[in-house]
């Protein structure tokens, strides 16, 4: 049987389950937003979050690789250390639609 809702939620609901003492529940993953650029030779980026943008490394991305630019991606919101500035962590980049037809046909 399959997730009913989006993957984002049925990844969240697995890792829930799994490692709850990851402090991953409920509701940590309190934003969903879209990528405005990221780089993939560099592994940073920036998310389109309330108004500004939002740093996002790749250390911080938990499932779902590499985001594109426009992506939607589920994440919290945290501070870096180094500079004092919030930055995204716990990324979730949800598979693209492509990837999930595929995955869904080879089941």
């Amino acid at each position: 049987p399959g997730c009913p809702g989006p993957p984002a939620a049925c990844l969240r609901s697995v890792l829930c389950q799994k490692a709850p003492a990851l402090a991953l529940c409920p509701d940590a993953m309190a934003f969903t937003s879209t990528v405005k650029f990221f780089n993939d030779e560099k592994g940073f980026g920036f998310i389109n979050h309330e108004e500004e943008s939002l740093f996002m490394h790749r250390t911080d991305i938990l499932e779902g690789g590499l985001p594109g630019d426009g992506d939607t991606v589920t994440y919290d919101l945290g501070m870096d250390e180094r500079n004092g500035k919030p930055k995204a962590q716990n990324v979730v980049v949800p598979p693209s639609p492509a990837a999930t037809e595929a995955a869904l046909a080879t089941a």
